[in-house]
């Protein structure tokens, strides 16, 4: 896979902390875990180009934010999760990326969102990449992956089809795929 990667793109991990992820279908895992797990890989690769660590963010029916996590200090803050929310508040995790991107003035980002559910709502997460898709100065200023953990439902890929209408939405198997794989996925590779 050949692609450039700007020394300034910043880097988000959104992971779905809804009850759901205790399910224990991912090689002996539960889709908790074997989500941490390769967070903890995507954030010591990501450690290479955003210097500055990356943005973490949880989801269920509140957001939470890490800012600066980098390859030492993840372990700590995974550490810390329980995926016990009951809801999957998606568009709030994505508009979130959002805010922080725009805040920090970032040139290029890549939010990977790693979920295993439908959102609590769809016509929102398509209204919040909608709304990103029109206002983005160029292509690559921001790019979506959504990494699904576990058994994807029909539901789930349905809906996932739509987003992927959406030229910044790409959406891979999170047990299927590398960190510079799902990089390339966010650029168009």
């Amino acid at each position: 896979m050949n692609f450039e990667l700007k020394p300034d793109t910043d880097f988000i991990i959104a992971i779905d902390v809804s009850a759901s992820m205790q399910t224990p279908d991912c090689h002996g895992l539960t889709r908790f875990n074997f989500a941490t797990e390769k967070t903890k890989q995507f954030c010591k690769e990501a450690s290479t180009v955003d210097e500055d660590g990356i943005t973490l963010i949880t989801f269920g029916h509140k957001i939470g934010i890490y800012s600066n996590v980098t390859d030492e200090t993840v372990q700590e803050v995974i550490s810390n999760l329980v995926p016990d929310e009951c809801a999957t508040k998606t568009d709030e995790a994505i508009h979130k990326a959002w805010q922080e991107h725009v805040i920090n003035k970032n040139k290029h980002t890549i939010l990977f969102v790693v979920t295993d559910g439908v959102p609590q709502n769809e016509k929102k997460v398509l209204e919040v990449c909608g709304h990103i898709y029109q206002v983005c100065d160029n292509p690559g200023e921001f790019g979506i992956v959504m990494l699904t953990v576990g058994h994807a439902g029909d539901d789930l890929l349905k809906f996932f089809g739509e987003l992927e209408k959406l030229d910044i939405v790409q959406v891979e198997e999170l047990e299927k795929i590398s960190f510079y794989g799902a990089v390339g996925k966010a650029l168009g590779e």
